[in-house]
């Protein structure tokens, strides 16, 4: 039989040699990688054709021709249609095998055939494992291809091999393990397809040899694969395989994958998979909202709306408000985020909603967040045809607000005596607390202290040796002068007696005995004040043992204080309830429309009434003043209002201890117009001054509301201090008192608070303040520091770095550097980098080298070395393992430098200026070796990324011929050749070299800028050269690659040169001419210059060529530039405007020259002529001066 003819089951009941075989199932192979339609006819040929084998009795001779036919798809790359059908044609055929023993199992009970079933079970039982041993044969192919369509074959076969023995079972899991480790991503994504397939199976209760065969075992592989493998594709073949029961963690936390395809997976495919909305708890339905609402993939945002408007809204049979419900609003940071989205996605919802009288006397949590959000939707939108049918009148409003705060008012009288528990609790609480953080303060600065003590304690051993030393030597001078020996030999022993030595030569012998009297006196009061440090020492650690005794004490009564206290849930659910339908309402009136005068009164009087009397938390506090604010009639109001309400608190007290007659008054000094009543009541003056130095303050709790109050009224004013009297008593009163009470912690925090905000009205507050924080945040903890770095980074971009009297500005640079290198403290770090970002943005540090004038005085150096450490420091923070896990840091540098490098040329210099310091301070391990920490620093990646954000091209607001005259790259280039000369890793030269290619130098550059880089070039190759050639340094020994990339860059930056140099000379060319015409119309006749001017302007040619010329060899040497030659305007203007000057002075020059020979008129005429180039030239001046926002070209 030819395998040309049809086949059929009347044709292959007619072969009968092997060679028929051979040919019958080439000829089913040749068929079935042309298409898949005919697959299942093929199918069954191919069946038939192993039914004939059997029959035969040429079984095993199918199943190696039919490997030999599966071979010739091996090597086919991925993507090959033929390789594909192929592999899913076997998968077919041994699925169809595997099925019809099971039909076959299940019709057949007679055990007779049941026997014989066993034997045709059997030569499928041995085709499958002849198959799976073929191809595990090729599992480990160098042939990255091979390993994939091996892999590719057994994840199709895997489901449908049937039963094979342990040992074949075990060699196929072992294997497609080892693949989920394969160097190709290809081959994983095939081996986590197979692997995921034994999740259907059984593996638990049976002995294995490979001890880790088991479910949880391949639960926990894919998880891995899930999780850690860096291919996105790996990632999302686990995605879709792994068995979602019982994984939603791991499966829904990919919602944060890198990879905006798997991201999107999330919320289109998987969150349908792991079931309803019911299925999900709050914390995964929250972090579902909250990372898909706010993705950066437009994609991946429209995939969680959609999840959130359709799949949810259809789970809850489209009733909005158990949707609401569902989102736990009083819990969520995202619920307000969601509804937004869904009343925009959904607009046509908006006419279903109906908040009619019985909804607003019912309010719940549910319904007042819905309201609210309804409302801001409504009003962001300009939809008030739907909110006037909803939403009663302002003073209606207003009642229900009022009501609402006396629900909350007659919850706690009903319920006194729970309230009054809560109470004590809360004081016991706040009390322990306050002793627990103080005690942690004093001992963080305790520690410190001892620090210092230790180090001045070395340093004065130290003093005393050498003074020791010393006495000792000029014992041995004098002993040897007495017997008139001169000589020196027998007293130097090392290099400090050298320089004692060099010393004692220089005086005589009487002072040398009046030197050693002074050594005794010295050595005498070091030893007194080692004695005096030893004793501070030794009290200040007897004081930290106590702190550690009271910091221990505090925690374990916190611990007990709340485990021994009964929660009441009821009564906390029911105030928490009322609270949140409260802060809804408030909401909404701070957005209401109080046009009308009644409405407006009564909103006020209600407001004010329950700032003042009923104790509101500080969420219901803040918002409660925003309302204030919208109800006044301008801020000097507002702030009449908000002090009122502060004495009103303050009076509330008073009533009960009736000491004080205003409560204005108790907040600062007593001035002295009290005094004078006092003695007029027949005080004494002792007693004045006693109330003086101790005022009465009123309970914390009360204080603590006045400073709440106080903190959020400053955040909504803008005029200065000196236009409010009142708040100036509530800072030189209460401010200032809750700052001195260090003890209780809470209210000293809100103290500094409240000082922060104050110094941002008034500079001379914030001149005093800055020095308080700057001794807070060195001896503080993370919370204190925050709050004083936040203070202090505002000061600066309020007032900037002029508030700062005398050479201070490097000890707050120090501050920030410390506080950024606080590791242990990530929230500090990020404070830290958010604020040191903003005040580099707005170049309130500039880190820019010192002008000519400023380079004299060593103050304006050290505000440049602390500046440009400081940004260095945030660079290398970016890159630094141990942030590797403070998230929020990575994000907000990865946002920040990058806005600040693109937002101005000069910003991408000093960038660029940083650029080699960081890659030699990362990487030198003599420096700083980071690879010694945790986490792998990518040298690559660090240095692409270096380049990046240094590329001209980034800039904004440029034109291409102004993009084409920057020099950052340049600048950055050379930095990066220093690094190479430096002692460096091999691999980081050669990276370096690597991708010189990357730099944008372009050749509209002045020649001679590029003259110095070329020749820094040219200086670092010979330097290559020789350490290669005569020194035989292994470091500089480059692969050929690295060494033709570093040819090719210094090819480049010759061509460049080329095109500069004759760009330059055709430019001066053009200025020439055109002098010439403009000189030509002034008179037909022209006197000749004379030789003496002629050779005078060929010196100063000559003199500025030879300058250049220094400036180009400077630049070369040691490939050293210390800052770019000037700022970026005068990079782009400076042709432009040398040409004008040079033109402007060779008409002065010719004018003057024609001067001689000119008669009246003819002088006359050129003074008009000359009156018009002096306007021309003005104009020009004018527009030269023009900064333009927008590219000028067209």
């Amino acid at each position: 039989m030819r395998a040309t003819g049809k086949l059929n089951v009347a044709s292959i009941q007619k072969i009968t040699t092997v060679e028929e075989l051979k040919s019958a199932m080439a000829h089913v192979f040749q068929d079935a990688q042309v298409s898949l339609a005919g697959h299942r006819k093929l199918v069954m040929i191919l069946k038939n054709l192993f039914g004939k084998s059997i029959e035969l009795e040429k079984g095993d001779y199918f199943n190696l021709y039919f490997t030999k036919l599966v071979n010739k798809i091996l090597p086919l790359k991925k993507g090959e249609k033929s390789g594909d059908r192929i592999a899913k044609f076997c998968s077919a055929f041994v699925a169809s095998l595997s099925m019809d023993e099971i039909k076959r199992k299940q019709e057949n009970e007679d055990e007779e055939v049941e026997e014989d079933d066993n034997e045709e079970e059997t030569y499928s039982g041995v085709f499958s494992k002849y198959l799976v041993h073929h191809l595990l044969r090729g599992i480990e192919s160098k042939d990255k291809w091979v390993r994939y369509r091996v892999v590719q074959l057994l994840a199709y076969l895997v489901h449908y091999i049937g039963e094979i023995d342990r040992d074949s079972f075990e060699a196929l899991y072992t294997s497609l393990m080892k693949r989920l480790n394969d160097r190709e991503a290809i081959v994983r994504i095939q081996a986590i397809v197979a692997v995921s397939k034994f999740q259907e199976f059984d593996l638990d209760g049976y002995d294995y040899t490979y001890a880790k065969v088991s479910n949880q075992h391949v639960k926990d592989v894919i998880t891995e694969t899930l999780q850690y493998d860096e291919s996105a594709e790996v990632r999302r073949a686990a995605l879709l395989n792994v068995i979602k029961e019982n994984n939603n963690d791991t499966v829904l936390e990919r919602a944060r994958d890198n990879n905006g395809i798997n991201r999107r997976l999330v919320y289109s495919r998987i969150v349908k998979e792991v079931g309803s909305i019911g299925n999900l708890n709050f914390e995964e339905r929250e972090f579902l909202l909250k990372w898909g609402l706010n993705d950066r993939d437009p994609s991946v945002q429209q995939a969680a709306t959609k999840m959130l408007t359709t799949t949810w809204f259809d789970a809850v049979n489209e009733d909005l408000l158990s949707l609401v419900s569902l989102l736990k609003v009083t819990e969520s940071t995202v619920a307000g985020l969601a509804l937004e989205t869904f009343f925009e996605v959904k607009p046509a919802i908006l006419d279903t909603l109906k908040f009619d009288e019985n909804y607003w006397k019912e309010l719940t949590i549910d319904k007042a967040f819905l309201l609210r959000s309804f409302y801001d939707h409504c009003n962001k939108n300009n939809l008030y045809d739907l909110i006037e049918p909803n939403f009663p009148e302002s003073i209606d409003l207003a009642n229900i607000l009022e009501k609402y705060f006396q629900l909350r008012l007659k919850v706690f009288i009903n319920d006194n005596p729970i309230h009054k528990k809560y109470e004590k609790y809360d004081e016991i609480l706040k009390s322990r607390t306050d002793e627990l953080n103080y005690s942690s303060n004093q001992l963080i600065k305790a520690n410190l202290d001892v620090e210092n003590i230790k180090k001045s304690i070395q340093s004065n051993r130290d003093d005393v040796l050498y003074y020791e030393k010393a006495m000792d030597m000029i014992r041995k001078r004098l002993k040897k002068l007495s017997k008139n020996d001169e000589s020196t030999v027998g007293l130097v022993a090392d290099d400090i007696d050298k320089e004692i030595l060099d010393e004692m030569l220089e005086v005589s012998v009487d002072d040398l005995k009046v030197k050693l009297v002074e050594l005794k006196d010295s050595i005498l009061h070091l030893n007194n004040e080692h004695s005096k440090l030893a004793d501070l020492s030794m009290k200040i650690e007897i004081k930290q043992k106590k702190l550690i005794e009271t910091y221990e004490s505090a925690r374990t009564q916190i611990d007990e204080i709340n485990d021994g206290f009964e929660r009441d849930l009821d009564y906390e659910s029911e105030i928490k309830d009322l609270e949140f339908i409260l802060h809804q309402l408030l909401l909404v009136a701070k957005e209401f429309d109080f046009s009308d005068e009644m409405g407006r009164r009564k909103m006020l009087q209600i407001i004010r009434n329950s700032l003042t009397e009923h104790e509101l938390t500080k969420d219901l506090i803040g918002v409660a003043l925003n309302v204030l604010r919208k109800l006044s009639i301008n801020e000097k109001d507002f702030i009449a209002m908000s002090t009122e309400i502060i004495t009103d608190i303050r009076d509330s007290y008073e009533e009960e201890n009736e000491t004080f007659h205003s409560a204005i008054e108790g907040f600062g000094d007593e001035d002295e117009e009290e005094d004078d009543e006092d003695d007029d009541d027949g005080e004494t003056e002792t007693s004045s001054k006693k109330r003086r130095v101790d005022p009465k303050f009123p309970p914390d709790n009360i204080v603590v509301t006045c400073l709440i109050i106080t903190s959020d009224t400053l955040q909504l004013i803008e005029e200065p201090l000196e236009t409010h009297l009142a708040l100036g008593s509530i800072y030189s009163g209460l401010v200032n008192y809750a700052i001195s009470a260090k003890e209780k912690y809470s209210l000293h925090l809100l103290g500094l608070k409240c000082l922060g905000l104050y110094s941002l009205i008034d500079k001379s507050i914030a001149t005093d303040a800055i020095s308080t924080f700057y001794n807070e945040i060195r001896y503080a903890d993370e919370e204190t520091r925050i709050i004083g770095i936040k203070a202090v980074a505002d000061i600066l971009s309020t007032f900037g770095t002029s508030i700062l009297t005398g050479n201070v500005l490097f000890m707050y640079a120090r501050l920030f550097y410390k506080s950024l290198t606080s590791f242990k403290m990530p929230n500090l770090q990020c404070v830290v980098a958010e604020g040191l970002c903003k005040l580099f943005l707005a170049d309130i540090f500039n880190a820019r080298t010192p002008t000519d004038e400023s380079t004299e005085t060593q103050e304006a150096l050290d505000e440049y070395e602390s500046e440009k450490q400081l940004f260095e420091a945030l660079v290398l923070s970016y890159f630094h393992p141990l942030t590797s896990s403070n998230a929020e840091l990575r994000q907000i540098l990865a946002f920040c430098i990058p806005v600040y490098s693109f937002s101005h040329p000069q910003h991408q210099f000093r960038l660029a200026s940083i650029s080699g310091d960081c890659i030699y301070r990362m990487f030198n391990t003599q420096v700083n070796d980071f690879s010694n920490l945790q986490g792998k620093l990518n040298p690559t990646q660090i240095v692409q990324q270096l380049i990046y954000w240094c590329d001209p091209n980034n800039l904004v607001n440029l034109s291409e011929s102004s993009i084409k005259k920057q020099t950052s790259h340049l600048w950055q280039s050379v930095y990066f050749l220093q690094v190479l000369e430096q002692e460096t890793p091999k691999n980081i030269k050669r990276i370096i070299i690597n991708n010189l290619s990357k730099f944008y130098i372009k050749g509209e550059v002045e020649s001679k800028v590029l003259l110095g880089l070329l020749n820094a070039v040219k200086a670092t190759r010979e330097l290559i050269s020789r350490k290669v050639e005569i020194e035989q340094d292994p470091e500089f020994n480059f692969d050929k690659p690295t060494f033709k990339n570093f040819e090719n860059f210094e090819k480049l930056i010759e061509l460049e040169y080329e095109r500069s140099k004759t760009r330059e000379e055709a430019e001066l060319s053009n200025v020439r001419s055109r002098s010439n015409s403009i000189l030509g119309g002034l008179d037909d006749v022209e006197d000749l210059p004379l030789k003496e001017d002629v050779k005078d302007d060929e010196e100063k040619e000559d003199n500025g060529d030879e300058q250049d010329l220094d400036q180009s060899e400077i630049m070369a040497a040691n490939t050293s530039i210390n800052a770019p030659p000037q700022e970026d305007e005068d990079i782009e203007d400076n042709g432009d405007v040398e040409e004008d000057e040079a033109e402007a002075e060779e008409v002065d020059n010719e004018s003057n020259k024609k001067d001689v020979s000119m008669t009246e008129e003819e002088k006359q005429k050129q003074s008009e002529v000359n009156s018009n180039l002096d306007e021309i030239d003005k104009f020009l001046d004018d527009e030269d001066n023009v900064e333009y926002d927008i590219s000028m070209d067209e």
